[in-house]
């Protein structure tokens, strides 16, 4: 079954990256699943370069959970149109 959406942090294990994660998710199941990325890292901007790669937003951390409901209710309904 092909996943509604995807939150993931951006620092993984391993020197994983969420980025890499939802790249993979997106091939594997051959669907452009919405997605968000997570992060406490606000220096260098590396986040904000692969959400523009791969067009989705990102949340720092402390992550307040509107903050966290409101995008989701955005990428669902952008999935709707």
């Amino acid at each position: 079954r092909t996943p509604d959406f995807i939150v993931c942090d951006y620092e993984l294990a391993d020197q994983r990256r969420g980025s890499d994660v939802i790249r993979d998710l997106r091939e594997e199941f051959n669907a452009d699943i919405p997605a968000l990325l997570v992060t406490g890292n606000t220096a260098g901007g590396v986040a904000e370069l692969a959400s523009r790669e791969l067009g989705v937003p990102v949340l720092y951390k402390p992550l307040e959970a509107s903050a966290l409901r409101s995008s989701l209710e955005k990428l669902l309904i952008n999935e709707d149109r």
